[in-house]
């Protein structure tokens, strides 16, 4: 209670997980899920996550749109020094609430429906898995420099049967040269690196931690941070980066302006 008082204010064959290495012990990321948006606060939010010691940018893969250009920038203005890009594969919260648009990896299907079609290795849902991987694939190796870490989740929030996560997992490992991250939306060990959400996420060093969703105070992120230390990355959510404070906004009709508010709150956050 002291804790949530001071913070709220695969194929059918043998899956091989790999949790792979980095060139720093522990990222520490600012949430920039809607950074492909035209209209995403760009130069504020650079300002902000190059004050991080090891920058990690988390974005929302065709959600909120397909301008590079803030990721371009995120990994040019860090091109002397290491950094990491977090790229959510797919937004299966979206699948789960039923309110996918375009840009959405197979928005029409339901989260049993994508679990059933994963399950059985329905052929077109694979094929548009792969030609998805395979054109984000070519992105990043165009945008990555040489001191560049990626990541990739095999979607945001899922609820993927096992079965289906194997599948899917399986098929970005063929085309995607990356560590492979889960984003559950239960907190269950498994043998493969996790990103869990909220406000009292367990820590392991292949964990990935963020609070989103879950708005933290001053003393709240410096907290969160604290209790956090241990994990692979360690990355903080502000809802104005999100264009969505309250009730839920269709991402096409987002606005966002940065809170400078916020910037004592990430400060806090990177404190020693």
């Amino acid at each position: 209670m002291v804790l949530l008082w001071l913070i709220v204010g695969c194929s059918s064959g043998e899956v091989n997980y790999q949790t792979g290495s980095s060139n720093t012990n522990h990222w520490v990321g600012l949430s920039a899920f809607s950074s492909m948006s035209d209209r995403f606060p760009c130069k504020d939010y650079l300002a902000q996550v190059n004050l991080s010691p090891a920058p990690l940018m988390p974005v929302l893969w065709g959600t909120f749109g397909f301008d590079l250009t803030c990721i371009a920038s995120f990994i040019e203005s860090n091109h002397d020094r290491p950094h990491a890009v977090e790229i959510h594969f797919s937004n299966e919260r979206c699948r789960f609430h039923e309110r996918c648009a375009e840009g959405e990896l197979l928005g029409q299907l339901g989260t049993k429906e994508y679990n059933d079609a994963l399950e059985a290795e329905t052929g077109w849902v694979l094929e548009a898995i792969k030609d998805r991987a395979e054109a984000l694939g070519k992105v990043l190796e165009a945008l990555k420099g040489p001191l560049t870490t990626i990541f990739i989740t095999t979607g945001l929030e899922d609820l993927y049967t096992d079965r289906a996560f194997g599948i899917i997992y399986n098929e970005l490992a063929k085309v995607l040269p990356y560590e492979i991250v889960r984003s559950p939306v239960d907190h269950m060990s498994r043998p493969h690196s996790l990103e869990l959400h909220g406000l009292q996420s367990p820590c392991t060093e292949t964990t990935f931690a963020s609070n989103d969703g879950d708005a933290v105070s001053l003393q709240g992120a410096r907290l969160y941070r604290e209790l956090h230390r241990d994990c692979k990355a360690t990355i903080l959510w502000t809802c104005d980066l999100q264009g969505a404070c309250g009730d839920f906004i269709k991402p096409a009709d987002r606005t966002f302006e940065f809170n400078p508010g916020n910037v004592a709150i990430w400060e806090a956050f990177l404190e020693d």
